[in-house]
C-alpha cells in the first residue's frame, strides 16, 4: 500500500509557479524604470510616442500580475482571469514590440506563455469538479 501523498508535497509546484510570477511581474516593473532612466535603449531612436506606450505598458502588466499574486495565492477566480487577461496582453504587447521596437523583444512572449499553461494546470485549483467555470454549457459538451 502507498504511502499517501503529504499536503506540502502538492503545494510545492504551485508554489514555485507563484515565486516565477512574482520574478516575472517585478522584472516587467522594474523594466519600466530602467527604461526611464535610460539603462535599457532600444536599437533605433522611437518616437516619444511609441516610448511612453513601450513603458508605461511595462509597468502596467507588472503591477497588475503583481496585484493579481495575492488573489492567486487565496484561490480567487478573478485572480485567475486577471492574471490570464494581463499574459495575453503581455503577449500582444511583446509580438508588437518585436515588430515595431525591436526584434528582440519577441523574447518576451516566452514568459506569458509559460504563465498561461501553468495557470491551465493549476486550474483545479480556481475551478473545483462540479464547480461552474464560466464557459458557457453549449462549449463544454
Amino acid at each position: 500500500m502507498a504511502a499517501p501523498t503529504s499536503r506540502a508535497a502538492r503545494r510545492w509546484p504551485f508554489a514555485l509557479f507563484v515565486i516565477f510570477l512574482l520574478a516575472y511581474n517585478l522584472f516587467r516593473a522594474g523594466l519600466f524604470a530602467m527604461t526611464q532612466n535610460g539603462t535599457v535603449k532600444p536599437e533605433h531612436p522611437l518616437d516619444p510616442l511609441v516610448n511612453s506606450v513601450v513603458g508605461y505598458s511595462e509597468l502596467t502588466i507588472g503591477l497588475v500580475g503583481l496585484v493579481a499574486i495575492p488573489a492567486l495565492v487565496r484561490s480567487l477566480r478573478w485572480g485567475f482571469w486577471m492574471t490570464v487577461a494581463i499574459n495575453a496582453y503581455a503577449i500582444v504587447f511583446d509580438a508588437m514590440s518585436a515588430v515595431v521596437v525591436q526584434l528582440s523583444a519577441v523574447g518576451g512572449v516566452i514568459p506569458p506563455v509559460v504563465i498561461l499553461l501553468g495557470l491551465l494546470l493549476f486550474r483545479h485549483r480556481f475551478f473545483p469538479a462540479g464547480s461552474e467555470t464560466g464557459v458557457p454549457a453549449a462549449a463544454r459538451a
